[in-house]
């Protein structure tokens, strides 16, 4: 490439780089804001628009043009032909398409922001504690999400939501927890339902997932220093095994999502007038139970479906898939393709796979025959048997840190929520959508007190050894959330007036991500809110990742200290 050459692409960066900050600028101020601009300077604004997208049209042409190969390049970058086939072809208002080019330049522009050595330095020093970038990218994602639903655009009564209201829901929708304070259907726009969609998509699948995803589809490469902080951070060991990963989850996710959406349309189309709401709202629905959020346009939840048995199997069969964990998933893809016979195919199942799918399954079994038999003459006293069946597989399915109800909470029996408080506790799979301390955890703290009761010396499952590491890590995570449960559920005794019953479930369902609710959030304090956003965002990040972003973690000594006796029991 010669000098005019590269000359012409560092101005023509520029000028779309300049050219998008003012698009970004003015789709806030017009969308945000709800501002109209007056008829003369609206056609200055649409001229504007057009130069934006030929400015973007130029630049993508002449790194085509100037590449070394340009098959390569056109691979690499095919969510731009993408773009360029709508923009050519004018499927989209230019409005619409200025905003989808502002998005990605976006993360063009933070991608390449990321290569400045400051920068750098930065991220290689997070880089050593993965349990940082987790909790920061958490924390940048809710401020982002708080700011945007305090948009005049964002509520129905064109005030914005107020800021402890935007700061509760941004958290509980990158959380996926599922816990309001105001009606999300009746009290934000189809903008704030947006937001609250994406938050949910992107904190569901995990920030650093997701934005590997974006880059994946963008054409972007992992440097070595990226590359060994996701390994760290999915806990896999190589990097073929990561770029396999994050293909799955993509494809997992779209699939699942897309055929849930379709399935939900055909249900929901009835109950709009039209087409666009109703396609939203299978949109909107199939993403919050595949990430296991809860979040619903309906004030009753999904109430109002308790005997549709198309949504149920619907919403459920999300719930599970997002709950039983990508790396799960994974392994039951690659099984499938290998074509072994059912009892082959079980057999080479890994170790963590099996554990999840049994303990599932036995959660899920259990908790239907409790919410059944406690729950046939009081909550769904009304209901014909069949739907008493089919409410009571969902509420159990939900209790996996879904957060979708389908039956009346407050007229539940003790003992159903005292079921539930310790389901919504142990929670769904690790590498999952859902929250608790996980499914894993509890299992391996079973199988500890069955070796113990047993005499014997190694935790054993499925013919393997569970190293004792992993033994000491989950009762790690069992007290430390059982500490910082306890601690915030005692704030919330000083600070609020509720019954004890309703502020344990609420601090339960907070923690676990689980999003189901007696009837407190809305009566809570602005104390009593900021305690349950804490409880939310530990919850999502996991107690041990808080544990190791705050705490210091020093390489194993090698001194070797004389055995303690010490007498316990």
């Amino acid at each position: 490439m010669n000098n005019s050459a590269k000359k012409f692409q560092r101005r023509s960066r520029i000028l779309l780089t300049i050219m998008t900050a003012l698009e970004a600028f003015k789709l806030l101020i017009e969308w945000g804001y709800q501002f109209s601009i007056p008829l003369p300077y609206s056609i200055i604004t649409e001229w504007f628009e057009i130069a934006f997208l030929l400015s973007y049209l130029t630049h993508f042409l002449s790194r085509f043009f100037f590449s070394r190969s340009r098959s390569k390049f056109l691979k690499a970058h095919t969510v731009d032909l993408f773009l360029i086939f709508v923009l050519l072809f004018m499927i989209l208002n230019p409005t619409i398409m200025a905003a989808l080019l502002v998005l990605r330049q976006i993360f063009s522009l933070f991608y390449h922001s990321a290569q400045m050595p400051l920068v750098r330095r930065f991220f290689s020093a997070l880089a050593t504690n993965p349990a940082q970038i987790t909790m920061f990218s958490f924390l940048a994602l809710i401020f982002l999400g708080t700011i945007l639903l305090m948009f005049p655009a964002a509520t129905k009564n064109g005030l914005g939501a107020p800021p402890l209201t935007a700061l509760f829901t941004a958290t509980s929708a990158t959380c996926v927890t599922g816990l309001i304070v105001v009606d999300t259907g009746s009290f934000f726009t189809p903008f704030g339902q947006i937001v609250i969609l994406l938050l949910i998509q992107a904190g569901g699948l995990g920030i650093m997932t997701f934005s590997a995803s974006l880059a994946i589809a963008i054409g972007r490469k992992f440097g070595v220093r990226e590359r060994t902080t996701l390994l760290n951070i999915f806990d896999i060991p190589d990097a073929q095994s990561l770029r396999q990963l994050v293909f799955y989850i993509i494809k997992l996710a779209f699939i699942a999502e897309s055929i849930g959406a379709l399935l939900l349309f055909t249900q929901f189309r009835s109950q709009y007038d039209s087409v666009y709401r109703a396609l939203f709202s299978s949109i909107f629905h199939a993403v919050s139970a595949f990430c296991n959020a809860g979040f619903s346009l309906y004030a009753d939840s999904l109430s109002r479906y308790q005997s549709n048995l198309l949504v149920n199997l619907t919403i459920s069969g999300l719930i599970v898939i997002g709950g039983l964990g990508f790396a799960v998933v994974v392994n039951i893809m690659n099984q499938a393709r290998s074509q072994h016979s059912l009892r082959h195919f079980f057999q080479f199942l890994t170790a963590h796979t099996k554990i999840v799918l049994l303990a599932t399954a036995i959660f899920i079994g259990i908790g239907t025959l409790v919410i059944f038999f406690l729950e046939f003459d009081n909550s769904m006293m009304e209901m014909p048997v069949k739907d008493k069946l089919i409410a009571a597989v969902f509420q159990s399915i939900s209790l996996r840190t879904a957060g979708f109800n389908t039956i009346d909470m407050t007229r539940l029996h003790q003992p159903t929520i005292f079921m539930m408080l310790i389901w919504m506790f142990i929670g769904a799979a690790p590498g999952s959508t859902g929250g608790g301390i996980k499914i894993t955890t509890f299992s391996v703290l079973a199988l500890t007190i069955r070796t113990l009761v047993n005499g014997r010396h190694d935790v054993e499952v499925f013919n393997r050894t569970i190293p004792q590491k992993l033994v000491y890590k989950s009762m790690g995570i069992f007290f430390i959330a059982l500490s910082i449960l306890a601690l915030m559920f005692g704030f919330l005794l000083i600070t609020e007036s509720l019954p004890f019953k309703m502020l344990l479930f609420e601090s339960v369902s907070a923690f676990g991500t689980v999003g189901l609710s007696l009837g407190a959030t809305p009566l809570l304090s602005s104390l009593g809110r900021v305690i349950i956003i804490v409880l939310m965002y530990v919850g999502r990040i996991g107690p041990l990742t808080l544990a190791y972003a705050i705490g210091e973690r020093n390489n194993q000594a090698n001194i070797t200290y004389p055995d303690a006796r010490i007498m316990v029991g």
